[in-house]
This record gives structure tokens, C-alpha cells and sequence, in this order.
């Protein structure tokens, strides 16, 4: 015996009873709320049945409004009358919550189909008590709870009207819940500004920001003003410099606000003022200098973390405060072709964006980008610091260095097969024409992807563009390199290359790289004794003062400045002679000693940790096997077949291409539809778990589940899928099953208890996930019965009824919160009393049972059917 919801007493057949006391028909699609407390009311619904004349969306709403008294949100006799007249009823919050207090919540009733409420109570105060048991005492209102009611109640509800959303609910925690609720059961909002589509992200933002703001400014004109500002600060104004809008907490070195100090000792920035800081100069003289000299970022912010190189993080940290490994990271974000303009120019390219439906802005279009949002790009203008006549005191022709660097690192930026500074293993192979359609496999985070893009033919081929690409199939980006490594190694033994030589490359330095090694080591020991000699210096110099011989002294100082010195020349000697060996290295990249032979190569595939390896890098090029690599998907195995070739040198000049191949399991979420889904289908219906049919299919549990999901889908089950899945009665799955593939499966003719099986049992079995209407049912049968069906056995034990301690000392559970909705599922059982819980008699008439006692949980035992 099963528990339904779907009947209320005393109900029209296809009525809803919203707050207990207005019948409401379950088809109605239409919902108006206006407060009343606000003193406009009256003209804010004149402003929106004006608004609703010209909106197709709200012309049945307008008929409705326009048809009531003018009175009608007057706290007089007349309003009282025209209230009457419309057929409006008191709703008070008693009735939605007994333990409330009796005072008036709204007048709701129907007007020519559209439910509609009048809403005096506030929306500001928590005027219900929390729920019993709810630990957190989350505080609730009136208000929103009367409106979420009708939200979530109505199966077939579609737009909810109101003159103005900041004016219904004004709390921004209660206004948030409804605004929810409204996405979640794609409900549109309909204000005086037109209709509010709130599955659409950018217009869910822009009514959550509305929502919070009183006044008579809308969401969108306030995010026009506001971007509006924000560009017109960045565009140079008086003396040709920006105004303001670069942040002042992440300002670019070499530039700081101006601070004031308020009355209360607080420090804040003086609005508009972005000034030049000289103290950073030669921060970054030097570091654009290493940096057009080919020294890596680490190496300079090594250089500059002593000189107050800021943190461009607002914690007025120095890169002097961080590890030399983090310094690194801040180089390469800091260290750009913008900032390198900035100061050079002064010039610094900023881009304003906003995902509100504005095409212009402070005076410029806003062109749409690529992500949806609209923006424009303002060239914003600061000061440039000159010393000795030049941008922060870099040389010209260093600029130059620094923009043909800029150049030759985007140049070389992996494209087609990965960069030659890259140092991961690969970035992309190079495409090729598979299955009728362009492919190429691609590293993506830490996986080895095999993606495709439409277009194209075998003999002309497309431009890549990842936007356009799909995901055919992915593994482990590690992994796949092992099992590469090892199918080299297996491919070397067998070809017999382990008797014959290979050729080595040779295993030295050149003597650039090795003398420029011991200059550096020589220099950096000279700059360390030249400062500990500076330090004994100053150490006795200081004692000398100290008792007084002053001349003693003075000889100390002056042997410590010209320690200074030589310490400064040092370091600037090892500061060029470092980027010099990295030209050097860089330059022989190709004849250096630690390319491994292919024996190696295999050896370091077959171990490797996924970390990044310039030289595992540069040997793979050379052996060639990115840029063979190809490969497809078999949907039938699951697997990708990946192929590629090692072009092998011999000792005796000749070259041997030595093919590879490896299949790899594909462990992407994508799923195919094809023919394991029915399979699938037929075994889930005969009862198999998911697990079991993921050992069916050598596949994971997951994958079995939304490979179910993506086939009932396909076959009118859509947002009630979950739920199916979740059905432990196979006499449903049958039956869903049989109605939406009669092809692949027979309707059942008996129930599992051997009863026949009608066709109202049928239609109330398969309704509810055929027929959405009511909304998504979240995994009912998902959840434990087991504490549940304990409690049920007290209540039956107990004649139907007992105290809640009672039931929670012999069932082991909390019985609080049986008497609740939980989402779309009503109370389980009655609360006649407080602190009492009482089962619900059985609805079946021919049942020998008085109580339905029997915990599924399952939509079709819901309010979206009702038992015959």
C-alpha cells in the first residue's frame, strides 16, 4: 500500500488549494502580485497595466488588472468593496503557518484566469518562525513564502507580474529565494521594463542587482552610468593622462595613488590620482634590461626582488616577501607587451565590458565579444618618469631588444605542434583528415584530448579554431605518454635496434656555454666577498667610532664604499653575463649533449611524472613523434587508437621509421549514442544496478547512468529522468519503457504482485515522467527509506498516532520533520497537535489497511497524478 498526495479533501478535480484557503485551477499560468503597503501602489499598477497594453507576453494579465476597481489597493471602504467585487480573499499568516501570528498577509484570488494578490504584509521582517528542528533558525517572511508557494505549486505557471521587483521583495536574502525559485521552475518575471527571461544568466544578474535598489533607476541604466564613468576615467582628459580607473591597490610599478588621512585615522585614496613613484626606477630599468638581454623571468625577479619590485596584489608586499619560485609566476604576469608600452609610452590598453543589453556607453559603442558580453577598448594614458632624457632610464635600443623579444616568443608560441621554449611534452599535433572530418589530438590541462571541427574536405583543410572544435575523446595526458614510452621500447627490442648502434648526440658543452659557466661562478663568489668585506667594514668602523677613534673610523667607511662598489660591479657583471649563457643555451638547443637516444627516450616516457621537461621535450621532436601522431575513436571499444612513428638514425647514417601504436582508454564524460544504450535499457529494466551494467560494458558506473540518461532524453523523458533512474519499481521502468519504445519492449500485463494490470494503472504509472508539466522531481527514490519506513512502524504499532519523542526514542530517528514538504514532495504524515504526528489514512477504498504506512518514494505517488 502506497501514500498519495495527489487527492486534497473537498478540491474540484483539477484545482490546487494555495494557503489553505484559495482554489486555484492547476492549469493557470498566469500570477500578479502588487504590495500594497507602498504608497504608490495605486500608480505603480496604473504604470503596469499602461506597460502591459503594448507586451503580448502580459496581455492577459492586462485584461485582468484592467477589469478591477481603482480602489482596490486602498486601505478604505472602497478598496474593502473592490476587493469583494474581484472575489479576493484574506490570506493570513496563520494560514501558512499555525504557529504564526493572526495577522494579514495578502488578499489573493482568481480574475479571469490569472491568480492575482495583493500584498500588504512586509517583505522585510522574518514574521514566520523557523521550522522545527532546523538547527540554523534560518529566518522567513511572509511574504516570500507566500509567493514561492504559488511558484512551486502550479504546475503549468509561466510569468509572475509585478510593477516592480525592488518594491515586492526588498530583503535581499528573501528576494534571492524567489528569484530561484523562478529559474529553477522556468517561471518568467514580468516587470513595467518588459519580460525578464531569468534562464538567461545575464538577465538573472541584472534583476538580482535591481531587485536590491530603491529609487527610481533601473538595473540597466545604472550599469550604463557606472560603465559609462569607467570609461570615461580611463580616456585622457586635462594634460593628456587618465583620470582614474586603474585599481588602486593593483597599480603597475613605478606608479602609486596619492592617500589622505580622515578624521578617524583611516588612509584612503584621493579619487582621480594616479602618480608616478621614482623610487621603482631602477626596479625597472633593470628588469626590462635582463629582460631584453634573454634572462628568464625567474632570473629577474631574482635580480629586482632586493630593488622594491611591488606586488601588484593591494598587500603592499615586495617580491622581496615571496619565494624565488613565486617571483617567477609574478614576472610573467607582470612582465607584458602592455606594461612594457606603458613605460615606454605611457600608453596602457584597457579593456570596460558589461553583460547588460547596453550598445553604447560614456559616448563610445560597445562592440559584442566573442563570450557575449559587449565592451570597447580605451587606450588609457599615464605619466611616463624620464631619466636622463629617457622612459624610466632604458636606452632606446634596450626597448627595441624587449619588443623583438615580445615578438619572438609570440612567434614561437606552440601553434601547430607546441614551441621550441615550451617545456611540456606536446600542445597540439598537427591536423588530419579521419571519420570525414579535420582532427587533432591536443593537451588540455592534464589531459591528451582528440578533438574535431566541421568543414572542410580531405584535400582542403580548415583553420582550427578551438571555439568551433568537439570533443571526441580524452584520456590521462601522463599516462598516455607511458604507455608511449613503453610501445617504443617493446618496438626498439623487437626491431633489434638493441644489437645495432644508434647514433648519440654528442654529450659535451660547448665551450661558449662552459666558459660562460666558470665566468659567472667567478663573478658571483667575487660580488659574495666583496659584501661580507663591506659588512667587517662597517662592523669596525662602527666599533672605532665607538671609543672614539675617529679617524680609525672614517678609514673604515671608506674602505666599506669601495666594497659597495665592487659588489655593485659584480652584479651587474652577473647579471649580463647570466643572459648571456641563456642566449647561448638557447641558441644550441639543438646540439646539446643530454638529447637522449631512443633507448632513453623510451626509458623517461615509461617513468614519466607529468612534470615538465625541456629536454624529453626537444628529444622528442627530434625522434618526430608529434608530428606523425594520428589516431580515431572506436565507439564499439571505448577506446582511442593512437599512431605515430619514431624516425630511428643509425650509426651508420641511415634512418628506419619505427611505427607505434597505442590504444587508450577513453575516460571523458562524452558519451555516444549507438547501439550499447538499448542493451543497456533492457538490462536496467530487468533490475541490473548501474555498477553492473558498467561491468557489462567495461565502463564506470557514471557512465553507464548518463548513457540511460541521454537515451530517455532522446525519448520524452527529460526533466523527470533523474527521478526515473532512481525508481526501484521495475513495473514502472517496464511500463515508461514500454510507452516511449514500444519497439524495443512489450507493455507488461501484471503488476509484481500478479495483478492485472489496467490502463489507469498505467497512465498513473508513466504520467509523471512522461508528462513534466509539474516540474523536476529530484531523485525521490534516491533517498534512505530505511529510518523512515522505522518511523511508519512506530505510528502503525502505536494505532496511527503518538508523540514525536515517543516515535524518536523507539525508531531511532528524527520524526520532526515527517510533517513537511521537502521541495515538490508533500508531508508525509498529519501534525494534528503539536508535537504529535499521525499517519494518513489509506486513499484505497477496497484496502483492508486503515493507514498508508508504506515509505516510496516516487513522483507518481505525488501530486502530479492522482489514484482513481
Amino acid at each position: 500500500m502506497t501514500t498519495s498526495f495527489g487527492a486534497q479533501a473537498g478540491l474540484i478535480p483539477g484545482t490546487l488549494r494555495l494557503w489553505g484557503k484559495v482554489d486555484v485551477l492547476a492549469s493557470t499560468s498566469q500570477f500578479v502580485a502588487v504590495r500594497m503597503s507602498d504608497p504608490d501602489a495605486r500608480e505603480e499598477l496604473r504604470k503596469l497595466k499602461d506597460a502591459l497594453s503594448h507586451q503580448e507576453e502580459g496581455s492577459e494579465i492586462g485584461v485582468a488588472l484592467s477589469s478591477l476597481g481603482q480602489d482596490i489597493t486602498e486601505d478604505t471602504p472602497a478598496g474593502e468593496r473592490d476587493r469583494l467585487i474581484a472575489g479576493l480573499v484574506e490570506v493570513r499568516l496563520s494560514d501558512l503557518d499555525k504557529r504564526a501570528k493572526n495577522w494579514l498577509l495578502a488578499y489573493a484570488g482568481v480574475v479571469h484566469g490569472v491568480l492575482v494578490a495583493l500584498i500588504p504584509s512586509t517583505a522585510i521582517e522574518s514574521n514566520l518562525p523557523h521550522h522545527e528542528g532546523d538547527r540554523t533558525k534560518a529566518p522567513r517572511n511572509g511574504a516570500t513564502e507566500f509567493v514561492l508557494e504559488v511558484i512551486v505549486e502550479l504546475p503549468r505557471l509561466e510569468v509572475l507580474a509585478a510593477p516592480r521587483l525592488d518594491r515586492l521583495l526588498r530583503r535581499v536574502g528573501f528576494q534571492g529565494l524567489v528569484l530561484d525559485a523562478l529559474r529553477e521552475h522556468d517561471v518568467n518575471l514580468l516587470v513595467d521594463s518588459g519580460l525578464r527571461d531569468l534562464m538567461d544568466s545575464s538577465q538573472m544578474t541584472l534583476t538580482s542587482i535591481e531587485g536590491t535598489i530603491t529609487g527610481d533607476v533601473n538595473a540597466i541604466t545604472l550599469k550604463k552610468h557606472t560603465i559609462g564613468g569607467r570609461i570615461g576615467a580611463l580616456s585622457p582628459g586635462e594634460g593628456g593622462v587618465s583620470g582614474r580607473d586603474f585599481n588602486y591597490s593593483h597599480c603597475p610599478p613605478g606608479y602609486k595613488p596619492l592617500w589622505c588621512q580622515k578624521p578617524d585615522g583611516a588612509r584612503v585614496p584621493v579619487k582621480g590620482s594616479i602618480v608616478l613613484e621614482p623610487v621603482h626606477a631602477q626596479a625597472i630599468r633593470v628588469g626590462w634590461t635582463m629582460f631584453a638581454g634573454g634572462a628568464t623571468r625567474r632570473e629577474i625577479g631574482d635580480a629586482v626582488a632586493g630593488l622594491g619590485w611591488p606586488m601588484r596584489d593591494g598587500s603592499g608586499r615586495t617580491l622581496a616577501d615571496i619565494s624565488s619560485k613565486n617571483r617567477a609566476a609574478v614576472m610573467y604576469a607582470t612582465l607584458t607587451k602592455d606594461l612594457a608600452e606603458l613605460h615606454r609610452t605611457g600608453t596602457w590598453p584597457q579593456q570596460r565590458s558589461t553583460s547588460a543589453p547596453i550598445r553604447e556607453a560614456g559616448g563610445h559603442d560597445l562592440e559584442r565579444r566573442a563570450d557575449g558580453r559587449r565592451g570597447v577598448t580605451i587606450m588609457g594614458r599615464l605619466e611616463v618618469l624620464q631619466v636622463d632624457g629617457l622612459p624610466w632610464g632604458v636606452p632606446l635600443a634596450v626597448w627595441d631588444e624587449v619588443a623583438a623579444r615580445f615578438e619572438r616568443e609570440t612567434r614561437e608560441t606552440p601553434k601547430d605542434f607546441g614551441g621550441r621554449w615550451s617545456t611540456q611534452l606536446m600542445h597540439y599535433s598537427p591536423p588530419f583528415w579521419t571519420g570525414g572530418a579535420w582532427h587533432r589530438f591536443m593537451k588540455e590541462h592534464t589531459t591528451l584530448q582528440l578533438r574535431s571541427i566541421p568543414g572542410g574536405s580531405a584535400n582542403e583543410a580548415v583553420d582550427w579554431d578551438e571555439a568551433f572544435t568537439t570533443l571526441v575523446a580524452s584520456c590521462n595526458f601522463r599516462l598516455a605518454w607511458r604507455r608511449i614510452g613503453v610501445e617504443l621500447l617493446s618496438q626498439l627490442a623487437l626491431a633489434g635496434a638493441g644489437v645495432q648502434e644508434l647514433a648519440l648526440t654528442p654529450g659535451t658543452e660547448t665551450d661558449t656555454v662552459r666558459t660562460l659557466r666558470a665566468d659567472l661562478g667567478t663573478t658571483l663568489s667575487r660580488a659574495h666577498a666583496a659584501t661580507e668585506a663591506a659588512t667587517d667594514a662597517g662592523d669596525l668602523a662602527q666599533t672605532a667610532q665607538h671609543d672614539g677613534n675617529l679617524s680609525a673610523a672614517a678609514a673604515q667607511l671608506a674602505r666599506q664604499e669601495g666594497y659597495l662598489v665592487t659588489a655593485r660591479q659584480m652584479d651587474a657583471r652577473a647579471t649580463a653575463l647570466k643572459a648571456e649563457l641563456q642566449r647561448a643555451l638557447a641558441k644550441d638547443l639543438d646540439q646539446r649533449a643530454d638529447l637522449r637516444s631512443p633507448l632513453g627516450v623510451g626509458a623517461a616516457l615509461s617513468r614519466w611524472d607529468g612534470k615538465e621537461d625541456l629536454v624529453l621535450r626537444s628529444a622528442l621532436e627530434q625522434l618526430g613523434i608529434v608530428q606523425t601522431m594520428r589516431g580515431h575513436y572506436d565507439a564499439d571499444t571505448g577506446e582511442i587508437h593512437l599512431a605515430t612513428e619514431a624516425t630511428i638514425r643509425l650509426s651508420d647514417g641511415t634512418e628506419v621509421e619505427l611505427p607505434l601504436e597505442v590504444r587508450l582508454a577513453n575516460t571523458s564524460n562524452r558519451r555516444e549514442e549507438g547501439a550499447e544504450a538499448p542493451a543497456l535499457v533492457l538490462a536496467w529494466v530487468a533490475g541490473a544496478t548501474f555498477e553492473e551494467l558498467a561491468d557489462k560494458v567495461g565502463r564506470t558506473p557514471f557512465w553507464a547512468r548518463q548513457t540511460l540518461a541521454d537515451w530517455f532524453t532522446a525519448h520524452r523523458v527529460d526533466t523527470m529522468v533523474t527521478a526515473l533512474l532512481d525508481c526501484p519499481v521495475l513495473v514502472t521502468r517496464q511500463a515508461v519503457v514500454a510507452k516511449v519504445a514500444p519497439d524495443l519492449l512489450r507493455m507488461p500485463f501484471r503488476t509484481s504482485d500478479k495483478k492485472k494490470l489496467t490502463a489507469t494503472t498505467i497512465s498513473l504509472l508513466v504520467g509523471p515522467y512522461v508528462d513534466d508539466r509539474g516540474g523536476a522531481w529530484k531523485a525521490w527514490a534516491g533517498t534512505e527509506h530505511a529510518g523512515d519506513r522505522r518511523m511508519f512502524a512506530v505510528l502503525r504499532a502505536a494505532g496511527g498516532e503518538a508523540d514525536i519523542a515517543a516515535i524518536e526514542a523507539a525508531a531511532g530517528a528524527d520524526p520532526v520533520w515527517l510533517a513537511k514538504p521537502f521541495g515538490n514532495r508533500p508531508p508525509l504524515v498529519h501534525a494534528p497537535q503539536r508535537g504529535r504526528r499521525r499517519l494518513r489514512p489509506c486513499p484505497h477504498a477496497d484496502c483492508s489497511n486503515a493507514w498508508a504506512s508504506h515509505v516510496l518514494y516516487v513522483p507518481e505517488q505525488g501530486r502530479l497524478s492522482r489514484l482513481s
